[in-house]
């Protein structure tokens, strides 16, 4: 029985009318009852609504988050591939750095070597001179 507080036995109910009015408030609580049951679906309908929007939401989300990290992932690789550049780069210019200053060191080395060179050319002309002149000033003495 849906309604304890209504008779059920035949015997109980008695007349029509007593029939009539259980059979009434029988229609009018199978009628709550469907209503209750229309709204718990209604209801339920709503929530599965819900659940797909959240849900659809929730993918659109990892979707985003996908995305920006591949986004982040991609930057950093190009910073990665700045800071290598950068690196080698910052290595070719000591080495050339490094190359300069010894090549400076060698053209002040053969500088150095051209100027003894010269030095000793010259003095060689000097003591060429001075003989010379020595040997013109024996002759000079010996003619006379």
């Amino acid at each position: 029985p849906l309604n304890p507080t209504l008779p059920t036995s035949p015997t109980l109910i008695g007349s029509t009318k007593t029939d009539k009015a259980y059979s009434k408030a029988l229609i009018k609580e199978l009628k709550g009852e469907e209503k209750k049951l229309q709204d718990a679906i209604k209801e339920g309908k709503q929530a599965n609504k819900a659940e797909q929007k959240a849900t659809k939401k929730e993918n659109k989300a990892r979707k985003d988050l996908t995305k920006a990290t591949r986004k982040e992932f991609k930057f950093f690789l190009k910073i990665c591939d700045s800071v290598i550049f950068f690196l080698m780069l910052n290595k070719k210019l000591a080495s050339a750095r490094s190359k300069h200053e010894k090549a400076c060191i060698d053209l002040d080395n053969a500088k150095e070597h051209v100027n003894l060179k010269a030095e000793f050319h010259q003095k060689q002309i000097s003591e060429q001179q001075e003989k010379v002149v020595l040997i013109e000033s024996f002759r000079n003495c010996l003619l006379k």
